[in-house]
């Protein structure tokens, strides 16, 4: 990323970033609506914001004269916006009127809009922070699809608790480097209130 024929003359190969390693502190808010079209299958809608603080990772090393210092990249904080359909079904009725057990498997597709995100290139004396600071995703809308599994207890006339997990898709970002698609298997609770 670092540009200029001397600084390309005095960096060695880059490492690559993974998303784990580029961000941390990850956090997720949903906020879903359903619609039960029959006692076994639900339409859903989910609305979804993503945060995670950018990390700065070791990437290489850079040279100047007799001096070799450690090249760091580091990435602005990272915000996502999602909406996504899709639809749950349950397998098998309630165990119990009041407190039953239900598992589901369900599908979601949707988009998710990612902010730009800065990169920054930096070493002790050799690489100016102030200098080496480029855009690395143009932010944009990207496709995104899970496959679910879960379960629901129902704890109340009204109310349900739930876990979930799955796969989940997203398509590569807009990056002025090459990036893939993401994969990920997250882990949800959820609560429930029917009206």
């Amino acid at each position: 990323i670092l540009s200029g024929e001397k600084a390309k003359d005095n960096v060695s190969a880059i490492d690559a970033i993974s998303y784990e390693d580029a961000f941390d502190d990850v956090k997720s808010y949903d906020v879903a609506a359903t619609y039960d079209v029959n006692r076994n299958t639900t339409l859903l809608g989910r609305l979804g914001y993503t945060t995670a603080e950018g990390a700065a990772n070791k990437v290489g090393t850079v040279s100047g004269g007799n001096v070799t210092e450690d090249l760091f990249a580091e990435f602005s904080d990272l915000e996502q916006y999602t909406i996504e359909g899709g639809v749950r079904r349950y397998l098998g009725g309630w165990n119990n009127p009041v407190s039953g057990f239900r598992p589901y498997v369900g599908a979601v597709g949707g988009f998710t809009h990612t902010n730009d995100i800065d990169i920054t290139q930096s070493s002790a004396t050799l690489v100016d922070p102030a200098v080496f600071t480029q855009q690395y995703v143009n932010g944009g809308w990207s496709p995104t699809a899970a496959g679910l599994v879960g379960a629901e207890w129902q704890v109340g006339g009204a109310t349900a608790l739930g876990v979930e997990t799955g796969i989940r898709w997203t398509d590569n970002l807009d990056t002025n480097l090459k990036s893939s698609d993401a994969i990920s298997i997250p882990l949800r609770l959820r609560g429930r209130v029917s009206f």
